[in-house]
């Protein structure tokens, strides 16, 4: 019980934390989730079984950031297993029930030299059909979770909408 009230007392101090600091880049989106996951794996004993150890975690932390990319005017569908982790995010944590169906791909992005794949809604990829490669735009953010196997770690990044 003590352990469960001190993980309790760790998310509120940091959705206190997270709530009034909206994040400038998916960078510091990153770094940010990286310290709340090692703060909750520290305290509930999660400990990696090994190098070939395969894990998902999905959050409900979803603090949404506007965020400056370069649309780099690629898409492509959600392959299965992200699609089902996707999935379960939004049955999970979505805002509306039957979501599912508006997040079917991803769009390709660049921040600062490094490309992203980002989850987004139908209407979302609608509306950057009419930019261009490499124009700036603006999106509304959030990190799902992230998978990890081993030593690579993919963040699931969801927009949801546009400046």
């Amino acid at each position: 019980m003590k352990k469960l009230f001190t993980v309790a007392l760790m998310i509120f101090g940091f959705l206190s934390l997270n709530a009034s600091a909206q994040k400038e880049s998916i960078a510091e989106m990153i770094s940010s989730s990286q310290r709340i996951n090692r703060v909750l794996s520290g305290a509930l004993d999660n400990n990696d079984a090994g190098a070939n150890t395969e894990q998902i975690m999905l959050t409900a932390i979803d603090f949404a950031s506007t965020i400056k990319v370069t649309y780099l005017a690629e898409t492509r569908k959600l392959e299965k297993t992200r699609k089902k982790t996707v999935d379960k995010w939004l049955k999970d944590y979505g805002k509306a029930s039957g979501d599912k169906k508006y997040y079917l791909s991803e769009t390709l992005v660049s921040e600062n030299d490094v490309n992203y794949w980002i989850v987004a809604k139908e209407s979302v990829l609608e509306q950057l059909k009419a930019k261009k490669k490499n124009d700036a735009v603006e999106m509304n953010l959030k990190i799902m979770g992230f998978y990890r196997k081993g030593a690579t770690t993919e963040y699931l990044l969801l927009c949801d909408g546009l400046e």
